[in-house]
């Protein structure tokens, strides 16, 4: 714990007011000297933060689940903003199917919720809140590292012109991605099936592809999903 750096300053995002609490409680607790400078769940909060405030947090906390877009996406948006700020995942689910989406949104670690009460809690703060990947051989990349490949996906896509679909749209995507049918997709997003296929037509076209398998090989080599 006395590796922490002194002054670390940290960002909560969840949607879940208790949950966000207790993740503060537990990193002032656990880490006497840090500072925490906002907790939110709105992703147009939280890029106002990273793009105005004078001051930005060495490392955000971030859940995956969230009200409208995901934590995934959140990733995104900092990471395709700025290298200076880590970015620690938390889900209370299984760890597998978030990992490779992580590494392409910037992330640099991920943990069980369950796991903030734990001393690796702090050991992930660590790494992260100076830029680096955890645990040390983990698939995820430096802050840096991650921002660096954003910005040259960026150029790819630009010469390409292609459009990068919205959080929703790549949340449906993502969803296809897990085998989910589009009833199952619809009921979880609490949609119709028409607006599921109307948003798989806007990233068609979006993204220049004939068919929806097209469309997540086009995303996934574009490092999207």
């Amino acid at each position: 714990m006395n590796a922490v750096k002194d002054g670390l300053t940290v960002g909560i995002v969840d949607n879940d007011y208790c949950a966000s609490m207790m993740i503060a409680s537990v990193i002032q607790r656990r880490i006497p000297q840090s500072t925490i400078l906002w907790q939110c769940d709105h992703s147009q909060t939280i890029l106002e933060h990273v793009r105005f405030d004078s001051t930005l947090p060495d490392v955000v906390i971030v859940d995956l689940m969230l009200n409208g877009i995901s934590g995934i996406d959140i990733c995104r948006l900092i990471r395709n903003h700025t290298s200076d700020i880590g970015i620690l995942c938390v889900t209370a689910y299984p760890l597998s199917s978030f990992v490779e989406p992580l590494v392409a949104a910037g992330a640099q670690s991920l943990l069980q919720k369950k796991d903030i009460v734990s001393e690796e809690f702090v050991r992930a703060i660590e790494h992260v809140s100076q830029g680096k990947s955890y645990p040390e051989h983990s698939p995820f990349l430096s802050a840096t590292q991650s921002h660096v490949q954003m910005k040259q996906n960026n150029k790819v896509l630009q010469h390409n012109k292609i459009d990068i679909p919205s959080p929703r749209e790549l949340e449906i995507l993502r969803c296809y991605d897990n085998g989910m049918s589009t009833e199952e997709i619809a009921s979880s997003m609490r949609i119709t099936s028409d607006t599921v296929f109307s948003h798989i037509h806007h990233i068609l076209l979006k993204v220049h592809a004939r068919n929806r398998k097209e469309a997540l090989s086009i995303c996934h080599n574009l490092h999207l999903l």
